[in-house]
């Protein structure tokens, strides 16, 4: 018994010792062309919930959400005034700003800052 929890410790040992895990190198923001591609509006509703003999209100808040696309992969940016402005826009090309990190084996992952 003591052979099998001795072996099962090794061997997570060098499970765990021989994975390589990736490290960021530098975080940076970069300025791309995205294409629009959709817009999605939901209003601010109110809905009501029984409490024992009562009802109370519980208020939902509106949702604003701009799509971008960007090498194939899709981007989403909640916030009303850039709906406002890119609601109407949809199928055009436009800057966005992208915090950017980059990894030790060359990859790079992209996070939606901004669109200007």
């Amino acid at each position: 018994m003591k052979k099998l929890v001795v072996l099962f410790m090794v061997a997570m040992v060098c499970m765990f010792s021989l994975t390589a895990c990736k490290k960021c190198i530098s975080k940076d923001y970069e300025t791309e062309t995205v294409k629009i591609v959709d817009e999605y509006h939901r209003g601010h509703y109110v809905t009501p919930v029984r409490c024992g003999k009562s009802f109370t209100m519980v208020s939902h808040p509106a949702v604003y959400r701009i799509t971008v696309e960007y090498e194939g992969n899709k981007y989403s940016i909640n916030d009303e005034e850039t709906y406002m402005k890119y609601s109407t826009k949809i199928d055009s090309e436009t800057k966005a700003i992208f915090y950017v990190k980059t990894y030790d084996d060359g990859s790079k992952k992209y996070y939606l800052d901004s669109i200007e």
